[in-house]
């Protein structure tokens, strides 16, 4: 027997909203969606304008909730995913949607639905198609059939609207209604806009172009980046021209879809031939914002022969034109190869910034760090221990023994009552060593709770340039480190002896290494173009660097904090792991899909591990035995044997993931899904997911405290850290901190 599911929806002029009214009971194994649509006088109404709906279509005006304009919404996808495996998708436009005679409303059921728990998404797109998720392909069945389309796997378009996933459960022979849910407006590029187009193949110097609009806020000038792939590093330069679809200057064609944002042009710049990509972040200006980050890929052609034009008069000259065919072959081969060679010769332009990085990161650190560590350790510990127990211990022992003896037996013998006073010299002398045990004891509670405050949480803020201080004792944020304007820090990593973080700055491509101590940065190392995740050896040696844009991994040496080697890496290396032997580097490579396994000894790239779709977060085990991977399109986990080397399972999480961490008893994987706004908790014993939870919205970054007690999850869509208690898995405290906050690491100084 099949199950049903009842989930109701109204899609009108102020807004997109779903609602849990059991309006309609499907069939068995059905899961209903219905759109209750305005009357024709409300579908001229003004954008904006608040129509005279019924209580069930309440508005939600604060947090670009419930937008109003549904006109940036043609097509609705609707995604289905149990948890045997079953997922289906399809797009569907709603005036497309037969009527249901028994409500006169527009009603679409999916058909042929397993039974048990599911999870259900509906998401709208302001095209005339919807892409798929996850590379789904199955299209859900309908009822009547042929209703919608199949999601597209080819095409590109960002959602103008989204849902958060609901989890509903299909039970056989009954019917069930789900609860209600809400689609936020978020920010979305408008459709045939985007230069290079996706897939597309163009000449170098390349300019970026394209329109990022909202439906109901408008777009944040200030949080908006974009960013070229395989292009050398440079500060990226914005042109940025404002658009109305209710003003002169509209964002859409005729203004059809009511949106107000940029039309944004980024400078030209120089590409070698071959792949490509462009990633474009921005975010809407609701409170919390809800953020757009696109990446797509496009192909750069090699430069035409260029001194073909300069010889075509030559052979109009005086030669015969038979004659003339041959020198005119070999004249348009020799200057066309002749530039090209010249052109490539611009990068040696590299080793002239190699040799100026050298002495101005060696001098920087070593000047700094050595009177720093020196004097203030000295003095910290050894005046308080040494005081405390000597001045307690021999006062007390030196002073009671000795006037009791010689004072009382001296006139006592010389009289007659020798015998009498003897004995009480003897009890005397046995309450001196009484006193000794006590005073050894004293020291002890005043050393012990020393370590507790001194253990900090370090974030990394991209969009603030900065790095947010959190106290985990007291969970307060103690200190903001600025790295500088357009700085936008991605990784973050604590030497194991909690004295130093180190931090990668996309932008400039630069490591940032701060004191843990005074939270001043005391060095800065140049690596390679756009670096992102970073890690340290376990004997804090060594710290790797993944460098995103020119696909290399950078080695950097740790006391003297210089650049000591740098490896050659697969397309888009992102974040990286480092086995606890220090004998290899796990990093995961975006666009090949691989992560490659580096042996540190001789600096090489051994293998590469095949997993899911665009892996990005990495963590390794403290016995070192399994890596995670998280793969951000697949929406899953990809679980890897150190000693084979192989993929040992693939656990299915929530949309989007990002962020990985493994607690420090290798019990259970915390996985940030940052499109889902929940953290996956995976077992490290049996791979499989044990609980889900809900941390902050849009979830970036997870890291552990020493003693696995709390987590800490950084929220883009907030700009706050969640502290969750790893017993209950509930959020006890929230700290504010910068704008996007992204990757997270915690350090305690000893």
């Amino acid at each position: 027997m099949r199950g049903s599911l009842s989930i109701t929806g109204l899609l009108g002029v102020s807004g997109l909203l779903l609602s849990g009214s059991p309006v309609y009971a499907a069939p068995p194994g059905g899961l209903a969606v219905q759109w209750a649509f305005p009357r024709p006088a409300r579908e001229t109404s003004a954008p904006g304008a608040r129509a005279s709906l019924s209580p069930k279509a309440r508005l939600l005006a604060a947090g670009g909730r419930a937008a109003a304009l549904p006109a940036a919404a043609k097509t609705v996808r609707v995604v289905f995913e149990s948890v045997s495996g079953f997922r289906c998708c399809l797009a569907v436009e709603p005036n497309q949607v037969p009527v249901d005679p028994s409500t006169g409303q527009r009603l679409l059921v999916l058909d042929g639905l397993p039974t048990g728990p599911a999870t259900f998404v509906v998401d709208g797109f302001p095209t005339s198609f919807a892409p798929t998720r996850d590379a789904i392909d199955t299209v859900c069945a309908t009822t009547p059939a042929g209703i919608g389309q199949a999601c597209s796997g080819s095409t590109l378009a960002t959602p103008s609207f989204e849902g958060d996933p609901q989890q509903v459960t299909i039970t056989a022979g009954q019917r069930f209604t789900a609860g209600g849910g809400e689609l936020a407006s978020v920010p979305f590029v408008i459709d045939g806009t985007l230069s290079p187009a996706p897939q597309s193949s163009v000449l170098s110097p390349i300019p970026v172009r394209f329109t990022v609009v909202d439906a109901d806020t408008g777009i944040d000038p200030q949080r908006l980046a974009v960013r070229l792939f395989r292009a050398a590093p440079r500060p990226s330069s914005l042109t940025l021209t404002s658009c109305d679809d209710s003003s002169a200057t509209p964002c859409s064609s005729g203004g059809v879809l009511g949106v107000k944002g940029f039309r944004v042009e980024r400078a030209e710049q120089s590409l070698l031939p071959g792949p490509a990509q462009v990633r474009i972040r921005a975010s809407n200006l609701a409170v919390p914002p809800r953020e757009l980050n696109l990446r797509y890929g496009f192909g750069v052609q090699p430069p035409p022969p260029t001194a073909t034009p300069t010889n075509t008069p030559t052979a109009t000259s005086t030669r015969t034109p038979t004659r003339t065919a041959t020198p005119t072959a070999t004249a348009t081969v020799t200057p066309t190869r002749t530039p090209t060679a010249t052109a490539t010769n611009t990068a040696t332009a590299t080793s002239t910034r190699t040799s100026t990085r050298t002495p101005t990161a060696t001098p920087t650190y070593t000047a700094t760090v050595t009177p720093t560590n020196t004097p203030t350790a000295t003095p910290t510990d050894t005046p308080t221990r040494t005081p405390t127990a000597t001045s307690t211990s021999t006062p007390t022992a030196t002073a009671t023994a000795t006037p009791t003896t010689t004072s009382t037996a001296t006139p006592t013998g010389t009289a007659t009552g020798t015998p009498t006073q003897t004995s009480t010299r003897t009890q005397t002398a046995t309450a001196t060593p009484t006193f000794t045990p006590t005073a050894t004891v004293t020291p002890t509670p005043t050393v012990t709770p020393t370590p507790t405050p001194r253990v900090y949480a370090y974030v990394a803020n991209f969009l603030s340039g900065s790095v947010s201080v959190v106290d985990t004792f007291t969970r307060q944020l103690v200190a903001t480190i600025a790295l500088g304007s357009g700085s936008h820090p991605e990784g973050v990593a604590f030497t194991p002896d909690g004295q130093f973080a180190y931090v990668t700055n996309s932008f400039p491509g630069t490591v940032s290494v701060i004191d843990a101590k005074t939270s001043k940065v005391t060095a800065s190392i140049r690596v390679g173009s756009n670096p992102e995740g970073v890690a340290v050896s376990s004997d804090g040696h060594t710290a790797y660097v993944a460098n995103e844009f020119s696909n290399t991994v950078s080695v950097i040496d740790v006391p003297s904090n210089t650049l000591s080697a740098t490896i050659a890496n697969e397309d888009n290396p992102e974040g990286l792991a480092v086995t606890p032997s220090g004998s290899f580097v796990y990093v995961t490579n975006q666009v090949s899909n691989t992560v490659a396994v580096i042996e540190t000894r001789s600096k090489q790239v051994i293998k590469q591990i095949p997993v899911g779709l665009y892996p990005t977060g990495i963590a390794i085990s403290r016995d070192g035995s399994v890596v995670f991977v998280t793969n951000q399109l697949s929406g899953s986990v990809s679980v890897i044997d150190t000693t084979s080397t192989e993929v040992i399972a693939t656990v299915a999480v929530g949309r989007g993931p990002e962020g990985v961490a493994i607690d420090p008893n290798d019990r259970f994987a915390y996985v940030a899904n940052k499109d889902s706004n929940s953290v996956s908790v995976i077992s490290v014993g049996s791979k499989q997911v044990t609980d889900t939870f809900s941390a902050g919205p849009a979830p970036f970054g997870v890291a552990f405290t020493p003693d696995g007690t709390f987590a800490y999850v950084t929220n883009r869509g907030s700009n706050t850290v969640s502290v969750v208690d790893t017993a209950t898995n509930r959020v006890t405290a929230t700290v504010t901190v910068g704008v996007s906050p992204g990757a997270v690491a915690i350090g305690e100084i000893r």
